[in-house]
């Protein structure tokens, strides 16, 4: 703090006023006096001037203002937790009572000596696009995942990795009443969609096992900073798949999140896989999850809406395309590339064998 422009007085408020911040004691503020006024004024001495002055007061109310606001904002965001907590399971209730399990399906698959891993990501079900390089909607949705469930052969184990963005999400804050409506309808149809798209895989593996982690669209509330993890719509998509797929016996929904946005998939073979969207990953440097305890064979992510393949060390990392599409925003950012998803074989000598990248169009 510069005290040269001061009187000893405004000097002594000054660092009084900000003694608790700069973790002054009286002394410190007495040297500090000293050296600058050569005033010889003792700790006790600037402690009574500094109370008589009613410095002392405004230091005191704004440390009560700020403490006040530090609890309203501490209590928001216990009351905004709360809320969205008893939504998603408000939701879940109802749609325990409401969801129609579909009829069972009879397995025709056949053996292989190989996982078959399927990787959706990106559907951001609820857009409307149209545009030179895309048209998409509902219907389109449903038939480009028609199309992906196509290209798939039949085998012995499936691995469904959903990635994320499944739904397109809420709208700005001023809207969040529909918002909310819109939402949990995104949610509702795309669930049915994957689930369909699920069970036609159940009539050609002997087992199919789904696993999911959460994007960075299908949050309950539009702020950031309104969000818990694990409570948004994308986790909500995958609850009412497994409550569609309740009657298929060969369809699992195993445990396998090791938090919200990342889950563990070993294969077959006892390969491990780590499943994230990719919005907090970089897949050019995954030191933060290759240096975990799980050491995994291979990385697989979506959000970037470019698929790929690379490595990063021994790690293979496979990088999906997406179901939607580029949108207005990524025209205009000149990242038009066309929708496309991936699925990849697991064999005995690798988690990451062949890979093959499906045109949506």
């Amino acid at each position: 703090m510069d005290l040269s422009k001061l009187t000893i007085d405004e000097a002594l408020a000054a660092l009084g006023a900000a003694r608790n911040n700069l973790n002054l004691t009286w002394q410190d503020i007495a040297d500090k006096l000293n050296a600058q006024f050569s005033c010889g004024i003792t700790a006790e001495a600037c402690r009574k001037r500094f109370a008589r002055s009613g410095a002392s007061n405004v230091a005191q109310q704004s440390e009560r203002v700020l403490l006040r606001d530090e609890r309203a904002d501490y209590q928001r965001t216990i009351r905004e937790q709360a809320r969205s907590g008893y939504l998603i399971e408000q939701m879940r209730e109802v749609l325990r009572d409401t969801v129609v399990p579909f009829e069972p399906v009879a397995y025709k698959g056949a053996d292989a000596d190989s996982d078959i891993n399927v990787v959706v990501s990106d559907i951001h079900c609820g857009a409307l696009i149209n545009n030179a390089f895309n048209k998409y909607d509902e219907t389109e949705m449903c038939n480009r995942l028609i199309r992906f469930a196509a290209s798939i052969p039949s085998g012995r184990r499936c691995n469904v990795m959903l990635l994320g963005d499944r739904v397109m999400g809420a709208p700005p804050l001023s809207c969040r009443l529909e918002s909310n409506l819109n939402i949990i309808e995104q949610t509702k149809r795309v669930a049915g969609a994957l689930a369909a798209f699920v069970r036609g895989l159940a009539t050609r593996f002997e087992f199919v096992y789904v696993y999911g982690v959460s994007g960075n669209h299908a949050r309950l509330f539009p702020n950031k900073e309104d969000a818990r993890p694990g409570e948004d719509m994308d986790a909500l998509a995958k609850y009412i798949m497994s409550l569609h797929l309740a009657n298929q016996p060969n369809v699992k929904f195993p445990e396998s999140d090791i938090d919200p946005t990342i889950a563990m998939c070993i294969d077959s073979f006892g390969h491990v896989m780590l499943l994230v969207h990719g919005d907090h990953d970089d897949p050019r440097n995954l030191s933060r999850l290759v240096g975990t305890n799980y050491r995994p064979e291979a990385v697989v992510m979506g959000h970037r809406h470019d698929a790929g393949v690379s490595n990063v060390g021994k790690v293979k990392v496979v990088q999906n395309g997406s179901v939607m599409g580029p949108d207005s925003y990524a025209v205009g950012c000149r990242f038009v590339n066309p929708p496309e998803q991936v699925w990849f074989t697991s064999t005995k000598d690798s988690a990451v064998d062949a890979v093959h990248f499906i045109s949506l169009i």
